[in-house]
């Protein structure tokens, strides 16, 4: 009787070991990479909308500072709101209150009535948050 060689084919142990191996590899990789550009992305969507209501808050503290300064005796004067889920704190002091330029052509002393206003602006959202400082005219 002869005897036929039976030949298996495949794959052995070791290489199968190795290939799932490098396919999980890649695989956590890939899920770390996407997992890492989600974050940055949700970070820098929060900046983008952090710094497009600060537009709009300079806006509102303009015109909250004009409507309270109708008062001339007050030196400061503070507020807060929020907009776009930014919390914002403002205090605001007076430093200068001034008339109209004199004028030679009438005889006219005006009453000071324009005041200079430096004002500190606190804006908070979530983790981020930012101090600064800007400058207001009312009359």
């Amino acid at each position: 009787m002869i005897k036929r060689r039976v030949s298996i084919e495949g794959f052995t142990l070791i290489e199968v070991l190795i290939a799932a191996i490098i396919l999980f590899s890649s695989i956590s990789l890939v899920a770390e990479i996407y997992s890492s550009s989600s974050i940055a992305s949700k970070k820098s969507i929060q900046r983008v909308n952090f710094f497009q209501s600060m537009s709009l808050a300079n806006k509102r503290i303009n015109f909250d500072l004009r409507a309270m300064a109708e008062d001339k005796r007050s030196t400061s004067f503070s507020g807060s709101f929020e907009i776009l889920k930014v919390s914002y704190k403002w205090n605001a002091t007076r430093e200068l209150f001034l008339a109209p330029p004199y004028d030679d052509y009438s005889e006219i002393n005006w009453p000071a009535k324009f005041g200079f206003f430096n004002v500190q602006v606190t804006a908070a959202q979530q983790s981020f948050n930012r101090n600064y400082e800007l400058k207001v005219v009312t009359w």
